[in-house]
């Protein structure tokens, strides 16, 4: 919204920002980040974004917003790490994945870019998928017989 105001300023003969406009610019810039304003966004999707829809994202569209990747990149990683067997990484990386995701969800409600209490239903839903993650991965691998010939 400040940034929107500070561009139509800046530029040379440029009338006063007309409210309208920077409305529109938000929403443009909000569109940008990846958030419409639908109710079904503050739902983290943190571990199962499917490759697939980015890709179809990305080739169809040719952009990609940055909330919904930056959520794809985190997915794709723990995949991999719970492929490895460290589900402790999962948590850890998460952790601090959801800590940079708020400052920046932060920095966006302080400017009025997304709607109130938006940025602490997705650190909940967010915590309680890397929650369930991480808590199915061992549900998975304590119930599995142990594999006494993985050594040989």
């Amino acid at each position: 919204l400040e940034s929107a105001a500070a561009a139509a300023a800046a530029a040379p003969g440029a009338a006063a920002a007309n409210p309208a406009e920077v409305a529109a610019a938000a929403v443009r810039e909000a569109a940008e980040f990846g958030l419409t304003g639908s109710d079904a966004e503050d739902v983290a999707s943190l571990l199962s974004s499917s490759w697939r829809a980015m890709r179809r994202l990305v080739l169809w569209k040719k952009s990609v917003q940055e909330f919904h990747f930056r959520q794809y990149l985190f997915a794709a990683q723990a995949r991999v790490l719970l492929r490895l067997g460290r589900p402790v990484d999962v948590a850890e990386r998460g952790l601090v994945f959801v800590q940079n995701f708020l400052a920046i969800l932060a920095a966006r409600e302080a400017a009025g870019l997304i709607k109130p209490w938006f940025k602490e239903c997705w650190a909940f839903s967010a915590c309680m998928s890397l929650i369930a993650a991480v808590t199915g991965f061992l549900a998975q691998r304590t119930n599995s017989p142990p594999d006494w010939d993985a050594s040989d």
